[in-house]
């Protein structure tokens, strides 16, 4: 597992020339004399275009993204057309591209003149961006990489690599000069006024989330060791709903087919995630439900229908009723009757009477009932002993649960791994994806297996 940099260096024509092959070179050599260098790997593209920058990134998965090249303050930075021109890319495009990447990069750096404001605008989705107030020479930017990226590779922290950064330039480029040629004058809204800054005071550092999740050092042993296994597959639903991933399409759409006054049959094969759906069901009613008071009752908790009732009017608050008696005090109510495991309702000890009760109570717009079942079948295939048609066809809509897509298997690691030292390659990736065949469950404990390969290997 390699913690990948890419360098992303653009001097088009119509531009002043700027050093860049001595800058990536620079980050090459302080590579070569890491005692930590196992953990990086480097990748560098040059020249780059305003349509490389989706696609490399995509296809090199950076953690630490650096760009070398022209700021222009608040217009953006500066990119080359096909024909190498040079094209300005705004701030707002800069960021935006940046949070469709927040997941996976950690740290930006940017080497170029007045990037201070694109660094504050890409802060609010990465970590640690690094830009500069004013101009930054040459030489002066070189010369912060060589200590920047020193530190990194010998595994400190992404604070203290900055703050080498920034002596290395006191201790390179200051010697023997006229002090004048290393100020810069640089706006102070403390002071209302102009400020000269060194060369080393010109740069940045901006902190969103402070991690310091690049972590390369003795310390990896300890902090992987410390810290839990994020796809820890536990059986049953999911008791925290924060962690119920991939799901909004679902969730959204079951909403709006109860505030139409429908009851709704969440369907899916099992352990695809249907009762921690039902959680968050439950929890989110009273925000985006009106009216109803959510019941969440676990038929694999109850032994036949004498005991179905008895939990029913104890979860509602009220005497221990069923038939007549039951449906009279149930219009006084407006509740969600949310019911999970629902296939028991097919074994011994449940006739068809009880479930046509509960239909009869959740039918029309002012019934007291609404219900949100969960089935690892359709509901014309749950209860054979009813005839034609299932007690619960016609009056619930169904809600297919379908396994995670691609896209959603890979956001899901991602999201797992953020808070962690560790990521997975794209091979292994592919390979959770292909043996899973989408299904939340396998993905898990794929994840699980993996991680934990990784935490032997570190530890």
């Amino acid at each position: 597992m390699k913690t990948e940099i890419l360098v992303l260096a653009s001097n088009p024509q119509g531009t002043v020339k700027l050093e860049l092959e001595r800058e990536i070179r620079a980050i090459e050599d302080a590579l070569d004399r890491g005692k930590k260098r196992e953990y990086f790997g480097l990748r560098s593209k040059v020249a780059v275009r305003i349509q490389d920058l989706q696609t490399t990134i995509l296809e090199e998965k950076p953690r630490i993204v650096h760009f070398s090249g022209h700021g222009m303050g608040s217009p953006g930075l500066v990119l080359e057309t096909e024909f190498g021109q040079k094209r300005q890319v705004n701030t707002q495009a800069i960021a935006d591209l940046c949070k469709l990447f927040a997941t996976q990069i950690e740290v930006v750096v940017l080497s170029a003149c007045y990037s201070e404001i694109q660094a504050s605008e890409i802060n609010q989705h990465i970590n640690y961006v690094i830009g500069t107030k004013k101009e930054i020479r040459d030489d002066a930017a070189i010369a912060f990489t060589k200590g920047f990226y020193l530190a990194l590779f010998n595994g400190e922290s992404i604070d203290f690599a900055f703050e080498l950064g920034c002596n290395r330039i006191q201790l390179e480029i200051y010697k023997n000069e006229n002090p004048e040629r290393k100020l810069v004058p640089v706006y102070s809204e403390e002071e209302n006024k102009a400020i000269a800054l060194s060369q080393h005071e010109v740069l940045a550092l901006l902190k969103k989330d402070p991690l310091n999740k690049i972590i390369t050092s003795d310390r990896v042993s300890s902090v992987v060791n410390n810290l839990p296994n994020p796809f820890n597959h536990l059986a049953g639903r999911i008791e925290d709903s924060s962690l119920v991933f991939g799901r909004e399409t679902e969730i959204k759409r079951i909403f709006e087919l109860l505030n139409d006054n429908n009851s709704v049959a969440i369907i899916g094969e099992p352990e695809i995630g249907k009762s921690s759906l039902l959680k968050v069901i439950e929890e989110q009613s009273a925000t985006k439900l009106q009216h109803r008071k959510p019941i969440y009752l676990n038929l694999g908790d109850v032994y036949d229908e004498e005991d179905f009732y008895f939990a029913l009017c104890e979860l509602i608050g009220i005497p221990e009723l069923k038939g007549f008696k039951l449906s009279r005090e149930l219009k006084k109510h407006k509740l969600l009757l949310i019911l999970d495991n629902v296939e028991k309702m097919a074994w011994d000890g449940f006739t068809n009477q009880i479930r046509s009760q509960i239909r009869a109570l959740a039918e029309g717009v002012n019934a007291p009932l609404r219900l949100v079942i969960a089935a690892n079948k359709p509901l014309n295939c749950l209860f054979p002993d009813s005839g034609m048609v299932s007690p619960f066809e016609n009056v619930c809509l169904e809600e297919p649960i379908n396994k995670w897509c691609e896209q959603t298997v890979g956001n899901f690691i991602a999201s797992r791994l953020k808070a962690t030292p560790i990521s997975f390659t794209q091979p292994e990736i592919a390979r959770i994806i292909q043996d899973s065949h989408g299904h939340p469950k396998v993905v898990m404990r794929l994840c699980y297996d993996i991680y934990q390969l990784y935490r032997e290997k570190m530890l």
